[in-house]
């Protein structure tokens, strides 16, 4: 996972773990709304979860996304779409 728990540990627990593969994204002055669901072809995107964060926050999630990214390509070869 990502390495930006160095100044605030995640606190261990059972986090309920849910699939993702429709993602929509809002914003206003304050805050990014994030909306996630699970949609297949035809089917209605209901979102499951909804996160929603600041700015600066955003760009750290952006950046952890844009790592893993680059690692899976290296370790993997191109994204499959």
């Amino acid at each position: 996972m990502g390495d930006n728990t160095a100044e605030t540990p995640l606190r261990s627990g059972r986090p309920e773990w849910r699939y993702a593969n429709y993602f929509e994204v809002g914003s206003n002055q304050h805050e990014i709304v994030i909306r996630f669901a699970q949609c297949y072809e035809g089917d209605l995107a209901i979102p499951h979860t909804i996160v929603t964060t600041n700015p600066a926050a955003a760009r750290s999630l952006l950046k952890l996304l844009t790592e893993a990214l680059d690692e899976h390509w290296r370790r993997f070869g191109g994204i499959a779409t």
